[in-house]
């Protein structure tokens, strides 16, 4: 049946008002137009952060640390019209704001890092407030892990590796240029040699992977797996995630740590792209492992170095390759479409990790929040990593060019975030039977202690009591 029209009583009853010309009118709300103008959230975040610090540090939990690194201006951005965005504080080291917008529509944000490195800042001042307090950790027993993220171009894999990947140009003694992982891996050793004695043996084993369009391969040993196929996830209590397939080389000195570096790093995916001359096309993971064990009390402790270099987020319309002189049209496009295919993966294994890291950063105590760490291999690789057992410093690489501007705004919104996730980093130590037997046994003799106070105590209670009872009745007989 068709419904019956509302009269304006009827229809006004619905809305929660009187019909018009009886008693007052209702104002109708209006929503106000949302502004285009960019919205400063550094400040927000910056106090959730220290407000959250304060809190969690009676947890053992430590925040994320996130610095942010500017390059300088590249050629091509000149050439292309770019002008310097970026305005730095005088007064700190910490604090920087963006301007956007042309002529006379100027708009500005601000932001605030652990840390702000200007563009031509070295290579060393980047390690000594990044890499070093890394290399502490791990000696310490904690787990650790240093991630390189930015747009393609950004300056990832130079700040990770240095200008090359020649093995002895990567030597920090050599080069000057080299970056924090050659750093890293030359601090740990001499603190290794400094520190191995009778008491104390070290065994350290390195492997190194990448994620290429969503598939795991093995840099030390490509043919591990077929071309279409990937290496394995698995988890389990002993050793967390892992790969059972990847291969682990031993490593006893800093040569054959370099050696290992540029073994993968030679068969790690590169390929030019509009954007750079030499793109990393996949995520890649060098991971150390030391196991520290104490000859005297058997004890063990097992500390993992997460050293990550980031595929750099693309936009089509910028990484578009140009057509060579001497290439024909098949195969200019056989490369543009595996460029595109590339591009997409990288794409969208970088929204997955940017998903964990929003749901991380709004979880704050709430205990049913879901992280997806399975919508990518990437995020399952560093569940440890974000949110997890480790000591985590995030390097976000940027442009100061107003030609990358909206890439860098996005990189740094991506970092402010980043910057409230909560690790919950501890010593990785494992005991012997015979110090698990002494623990045991100094814990039963404690606990008869406390149970024969606490007995003691309740006896001088009870007399403390009767007492109490018996002057009370003296008093009441005097009365």
């Amino acid at each position: 049946m068709p419904s019956r029209p509302a009269t304006p009583s009827t229809a006004a009853a619905r809305r929660g008002s009187t019909p018009t010309g009886e008693g007052k009118k209702t104002k109708k709300k209006t929503k106000k137009p949302k502004s285009r103008r960019a919205r400063s959230i550094s400040p927000n975040l910056a106090k959730k952060r220290l407000s959250m610090d304060s809190k969690e540090s009676s947890r053992g939990q430590e925040t994320v640390q996130v610095v942010c690194r500017f390059r300088p201006e590249s050629q091509q951005e000149i050439d292309k019209g770019g002008s310097n965005v970026l305005e730095l504080s005088d007064e700190s080291d910490k604090d920087f704001t963006i301007e956007l917008g042309e002529g006379g529509d100027h708009k500005s944000q601000a932001f605030t890092f652990d840390k702000v490195f200007k563009p031509f800042s070295t290579q060393e001042e980047v390690y000594d407030h990044v890499g070093s307090p890394i290399v502490r950790s791990v000696m310490n027993g904690y787990n650790a892990a240093v991630l390189a993220y930015g747009q393609t171009g950004s300056g990832k894999t130079h700040t990770m590796l240095g200008p090359g990947y020649d093995g002895n140009a990567l030597r920090p003694g050599e080069s000057g240029d080299a970056g924090i992982l050659p750093r890293i891996l030359n601090e740990l050793f001499d603190a290794i040699r400094a520190s191995e004695s009778a008491k104390f043996e070290y065994v350290v084993r390195a492997s190194f992977i990448e994620i290429y369009r969503e598939l795991v391969k093995d840099l030390l040993n490509p043919g591990i797996v077929k071309e279409r196929e990937s290496l394995k996830i698995r988890t389990d209590e002993a050793r967390g995630i892992h790969l059972p397939q990847a291969t682990e080389v031993p490593i006893n000195s800093v040569d054959d740590a370099m050696n290992t570096l540029k073994i993968g790093s030679d068969h790690r995916r590169t390929a030019e792209t509009g954007s750079n001359a030499r793109s990393s096309r996949s995520h890649s993971i060098f991971l150390v492992t030391v196991m520290k064990h104490n000859t005297e009390t058997k004890a063990t402790s097992v500390s993992q170095l997460y050293c990550v270099d980031l595929a750099g987020s693309e936009k089509v319309a910028k990484c578009q390759l140009e057509r060579k002189a001497n290439q024909s049209e098949a195969k200019y496009q056989e490369e543009v479409q595996l460029r595109l295919k590339e591009g997409q993966k990288i794409n969208q294994s970088l929204l997955a990790l940017g998903a964990v890291i929003f749901a991380l950063a709004e979880k704050r105590g709430k205990k049913k929040t879901h992280v997806p760490y399975r919508n990518s291999k990437l995020t399952r690789l560093l569940q440890n990593c974000i949110g997890g057992n480790a000591r985590t410093s995030m390097i976000v690489c940027c442009s100061p060019s107003s030609f990358n501007a909206m890439e860098t705004l996005s990189t740094l919104r991506f970092g402010n975030r980043a910057s409230l996730i909560k690790n919950t980093p501890k010593v990785n130590q494992y005991f012997s039977v015979k110090q698990l037997k002494a623990m045991l046994k100094a814990a039963t003799q404690e606990n008869r202690r406390l149970k024969e106070k606490l007995y003691k105590a309740h006896s001088e209670l009870k007399v403390m009591q009767e007492i109490q009872l018996f002057e009370a009745a003296v008093d009441g007989e005097r009365r």
